[in-house]
């Protein structure tokens, strides 16, 4: 017997329930809801079940809808969305992926405009981020740079390391543009 305290806490989308519900019957389990007074052995506990499960995943659905459509004007203005580190580290990435031809730039200098990551709070995120794992990536960016500078090959990819190792110190408030 698999007992839960609510329905929508085991799966929210009808397809994961009717597979799981399959499941329990091919082994001869039963489901029962604390709160909703049911079980799956009966007719009706499973009439009642698929009802209420329709509504936690329409209700999943559209909470999913009001949250895409509350981000999409942001996106399509150029705004990110969500913590600041998570586009410090896209940014991150992409400079990693394409370092040649590429600068980091603040973005209050390039757009002209002040935004939450270039102002105060930017700074704190800043500070933030240098302790809990900016440090780490420049060491790793610049080690990597030396190394690589040994040879005549491997010049510019450390030059690209040490640009890298500039900006994994202080990444937020930055933007990559072509050089």
């Amino acid at each position: 017997m698999v007992v839960v305290d609510k329905v929508d806490r085991l799966t929210r989308p009808l397809a994961n329930f009717a597979k799981l519900v399959e499941l329990f019957e091919a082994h001869g389990v039963s489901f029962v809801s604390v709160t909703r007074q049911f079980n799956t052995t009966t007719f009706m506990g499973r009439l009642t079940l698929n009802v209420l499960l329709s509504f936690a995943q329409f209700e999943w659905e559209v909470a999913g809808e009001r949250i895409r459509d509350k981000f999409a004007p942001s996106r399509r203005k150029g705004m990110w969305m969500g913590l600041p580190w998570t586009r410090a580290a896209f940014n991150i990435a992409s400079y990693t992926l394409l370092p040649f031809g590429q600068k980091a730039v603040s973005r209050a200098q390039y757009s002209g405009s002040v935004d939450v990551g270039t102002g105060p709070l930017g700074v704190v995120g800043n500070i933030v981020w240098l302790v809990l794992a900016g440090w780490w990536l420049a060491l790793g960016h610049l080690i990597t740079a030396i190394l690589l500078a040994v040879t005549i090959v491997g010049i510019p990819f450390a030059w690209a390391h040490l640009k890298l190792a500039g900006i994994a110190l202080w990444p937020i408030g930055k933007m990559i543009v072509p050089a």
